[in-house]
């Protein structure tokens, strides 16, 4: 009896997944990206042709099994910092809003790709090209 018994708990654990070794096994990964992930723009297109809003998100998925109280990944986007490697051609705008924040705009053309950085979000990386 006491063999049958250790093997249904033996058996449960393995079922239930993550949740039966602990909350630090459920911790979650989170990856971030930014959307679009390279853009050509036309600087001498009048607004908002010569403009990108970029956006940046964060992924967090859990593993399965795990005894948590949300879905088993959460998408995030994110009101960031950003940075231009060109800030004098492709600047990009930490304005908190839905309609400012990560609108980069092409003032002049670019020698390449600048790098346009969401600092806060894991320092997840776009490229702009003003043409």
């Amino acid at each position: 009896m006491k063999v049958l018994l250790a093997l249904l708990a033996a058996s449960s654990l393995l079922v239930s997944g993550c949740a039966a070794v602990g909350k630090d096994a459920c911790a979650g990964t989170t990856t971030y990206t930014v959307t679009p992930t390279s853009v050509t723009l036309d600087h001498t297109a009048p607004p908002p042709g010569n403009q990108q809003q970029f956006i940046a998100t964060s992924v967090t998925t859990y593993p399965k099994g795990c005894s948590i109280a949300i879905p088993e990944y959460i998408l995030s986007p994110y009101v960031t910092t950003w940075s231009s490697s060109d800030t004098v051609n492709a600047p990009i705008d930490s304005t908190a809003g839905p309609t400012t924040n990560g609108v980069a705009t092409c003032k002049g053309a670019t020698t390449g790709p600048v790098t346009l950085t969401a600092l806060s979000v894991g320092d997840a990386k776009a490229t702009l090209v003003c043409k």
